[in-house]
């Protein structure tokens, strides 16, 4: 049955209500974005990618010098686009959030076309934007986790075959783990389209047969760079990450929990309920795949909640499987898990450290009143600590960097006399170590 125009409108609804709550109840710390451009404050994981992102796009086919980031290395489905395009770096910030309205669209989509309750849609919609691909890619800045969460849903649940395709020709592109979760991917298909309980398996290698086909270049092009030691960045990142594959292990069952916390309740319905009661060996066979998924995950991403989110595809399929048996059930499950999702603490984890995760008044306290790692006050005085030791170099910086944060986001309270008084300590700073040129502009500026 086609969609109507009020269902294309309440999808949007949906869609929207799901994003403003997300970021109502789990508000991205976007204080520190403002410390993109400021050296001492690009460690945080709020920035820390964007500023090797806009390096990548200047020159897309480079290497990754940041060990951090060597994953991003090809990655180049949206720094090609911002690189031919010349588009703004602010546009390329804003594309995730584009990927997370996409995301939570589809999933009120799939939800009322399988159940036909728009109720139910809108709130496994919510759900979906209360776990962890939602917090990273609104939070961190340039994190495309939003867009193969979109293309996993799209392998699951879009029948036609030309979105399929177009998943798998440009989704690795933005992210390899798309390929990592495919397999996952076509299990929930199966699921989905009953394949199994009307006894068309021969669909199921069809379509995989397709999608094998249209991903081999990808596949073979990253696995002959290695081969033949072309790829210092993949063979660096896949060295670090088997040395650490068996580390770190509390931190990742924290991870497990915060990656989708009650999401994991329609995760076990998934694995119950799919293929009806003809598909014991498919359940089995799920259930090995899901936790093969989350293996190589975790073999590939220090990232630990971030890097559960390949299973949305099962948290969205577990919703629709309670609907279909019990749809009065369906309700209550997920209003359950979406009520303890907003209800309980949100946290990043990686594997060495971990980020809390607050609601917007917390947020724009902070936006009032700035971490040290943004705080032009704390550029300042540290600024002068460091001129009092004689550390030019290092004071000049902090000096510049208080004053790039003044200027950009000024204080409410005393602004001008603020960045007065920073152009002042520098101007000194330079007279004081005879560099007369720089020390006049600045005492003009303090002058003003």
């Amino acid at each position: 049955m086609p969609t109507t125009a009020f269902q294309w409108r309440w999808i949007t609804v949906a869609s929207l209500l799901s994003f403003v709550v997300g970021i109502g109840f789990f508000c991205p710390h976007y204080v520190l974005w403002r410390g993109l451009d400021i050296p001492q404050a690009r460690y945080n994981p709020e920035v820390h990618r964007a500023y090797y992102r806009l390096q990548q796009i200047e020159h897309p086919f480079d290497p990754i010098e940041n060990e951090n980031n060597r994953a991003m290395r090809w990655r180049l489905f949206f720094p090609l686009l911002a690189h031919y395009l010349h588009l703004p770096r602010n546009v390329l910030f804003a594309l995730p959030f584009i990927g997370c309205l996409l995301a939570l669209g589809l999933t009120a989509y799939v939800v009322l076309r399988e159940t036909g309750s728009t109720l139910l849609a809108l709130l496994s919609s919510m759900l979906a934007a209360t776990t962890s691909w939602f917090f990273v890619s609104t939070g961190w800045l340039s994190y495309f986790d939003s867009w193969y969460i979109l293309g996993l849903l799209c392998v699951s649940f879009i029948r036609n075959k030309t979105t399929l395709v177009v998943c798998c020709l440009c989704v690795p592109w933005i992210d390899e783990r798309f390929m990592l979760g495919l397999p996952l991917a076509f299990t929930v298909r199966t699921a989905v389209f009953r394949w199994v309980e009307d006894g068309k398996i021969a669909q199921l290698f069809r379509e995989t047969g397709l999608a094998c086909f249209v991903v081999a270049p990808y596949l073979l092009f990253r696995l002959a760079l290695l081969f033949f030691a072309q790829d210092a960045n993949s063979a660096g990142h896949l060295t670090d990450h088997y040395d650490m594959l068996f580390l770190h292990n509390e931190a990742y069952l924290s991870g497990l929990w915060h990656g989708l916390r009650a999401g994991w309740v329609p995760v076990l319905a998934c694995v119950l309920l799919a293929y009806g009661n003809r598909g014991i060996k498919f359940k089995i066979a799920g259930a090995i795949i899901v936790v093969f998924t989350l293996f190589i995950n975790r073999f590939l991403a220090a990232d630990f909640s971030r890097s559960v989110s390949v299973l949305m595809p099962c948290v969205l399929l577990g919703s629709v499987l309670i609907a279909r048996h019990r749809p009065s059930v369906a309700f209550g499950v997920t209003a359950f898990a979406l009520l303890v999702n907003l209800l309980t603490p949100a946290r990043h984890i990686n594997s060495t450290f971990s980020v809390d995760i607050h609601n917007v008044l917390h947020e724009r306290e902070q936006a009032n009143n700035p971490p040290n790692s943004v705080n032009p006050v704390f550029y300042n005085q540290h600024g002068i600590k460091l001129f009092k030791e004689n550390d030019v170099d290092g004071a000049e910086s902090f000096f510049t960097g208080a004053l790039h944060l003044a200027q950009d986001n000024p204080p409410p309270d005393n602004a001008p006399a603020l960045i007065a008084d920073i152009y002042w300590n520098r101007a000194n700073l330079y007279a004081n170590s005879s560099m007369w040129l720089k020390a006049l502009p600045d005492l003009e500026d303090a002058l003003k």
